[in-house]
């Protein structure tokens, strides 16, 4: 059953950074700010890259602050200026220290909203990056929120019945989770660091392909070599956008497997979903954290080939060709000298 989301209140507050102050503002009744916060809404609620975090402490400002909005079920207090307050110092003293880098904290709003979700209460607060543009009347530079393409991060909290704030996710529509916003701002620990972020979704996946194995040899050297090399890469690790690129846009040598490799697909969907290993959908990629380093290929009783499995393309770097008289060749490409220690053979003489 789709959630049943009521908004119970609202408080915004515009943090300036360059002037070191913040403020409350209203929203007009007649503004278009409501059907934002709607949209907003539905898109945080929809995005799969988020991770979860946890307190750092059951007594620091963000944790007492939750449990003071449970109790009263509003906004319009002290906590959430003290909150608004907060950002501003954080914002402030991330903007310092970036600027040696030349980069700077970018302006913006401060949302927070008390939601109802069919029966259950849950709090989720917004930073709104502002963005520039030209007036389509005077043609002069202003500047305001975006409706297409947002920028934000946010942070989302569930609480039990017993009023206490238990899941907590944090989203960031930047390449990379700010960390003064989870950190320095809402004090929270990651659940699962990116080495183990890493260390798991890489053995999760390959595991899950070993049922290719037997039965689609190629297939299945193929998908392995290509997973590990995106986990050994450095960077940001989008999961769902990894299974689309990695297997669903995957055209299988073996035509058979088609049909069992959309079952795979939606198994690998729900990895960072399990019970005992889950792992967030979107963290930063540990290359040292994946297990797998090589391959080893017994093609005789003699002779054993072995490559890294981040080989790129491999299925052009190595491949399987049939002699005249029908022997079994692999052929590998050769960029360096190497192949001067073997004799050399024509097609013709094989």
């Amino acid at each position: 059953m789709e959630n049943s989301i009521d908004i119970k209140d609202m408080s915004l507050y515009l943090i300036d950074i360059s002037n070191k102050e913040y403020k409350e503002t209203n929203i007009p009744e007649d503004s278009d700010f409501k059907a934002y916060v709607d949209e907003l809404l539905s898109e945080i609620q929809n995005i799969n890259e988020k991770r979860r975090f946890e307190f750092s402490s059951t007594t620091n400002e963000f944790h007492t602050v939750l449990i003071n909005y449970f109790q009263e079920e509003s906004l319009e207090n002290k906590s959430a200026k003290n909150l608004a307050k907060r950002l501003l110092k954080k914002e402030i003293a991330a903007d310092e220290k970036i600027a040696k880098l030349n980069k700077k904290v970018n302006q913006g709003c401060f949302l927070q909203l008390l939601l109802k979700e069919n029966d259950s209460f849950s709090y989720c607060g917004v930073k709104v990056d502002y963005d520039e543009y030209l007036d389509r009347i005077n043609f002069k530079d202003r500047i305001g929120l975006k409706k297409k393409k947002k920028i934000y991060r946010a942070v989302k909290v569930s609480f039990n019945k017993d009023g206490i704030p238990e899941d907590v996710h944090v989203f960031d529509k930047n390449t990379t989770l700010a960390s003064y916003w989870w950190k320095e701002f809402l004090e929270l620990n990651e659940q699962q660091g990116d080495e183990l972020n890493t260390k798991r979704a890489s053995e999760a996946v390959v595991n899950k392909i070993k049922s290719f194995k037997k039965d689609y040899p190629i297939d299945y050297n193929i998908l392995k070599n290509t997973v590990i090399a995106r986990f050994k890469q450095k960077g940001t690790m989008k999961y769902d956008t990894f299974v689309t690129e990695v297997f669903e846009n995957y055209t299988p040598d073996d035509k058979t497997l088609e049909p069992k490799l959309q079952k795979i697909i939606k198994s690998l969907k729900e990895l960072p979903d399990h019970k005992t290993k889950p792992f967030d959908r979107l963290f930063n990629l540990v290359p040292s954290a994946v297990k797998y380093k090589k391959s080893n290929v017994k093609l005789t009783r003699e002779i054993e080939v072995s490559y890294p499995y981040e080989i790129k393309n491999l299925e052009n770097q190595i491949w399987h060709e049939k002699s005249s008289n029908g022997d079994n060749l692999v052929v590998i490409r050769s960029t360096t000298n190497g192949f001067k220690q073997f004799k050399l053979k024509k097609r013709e003489q094989l």
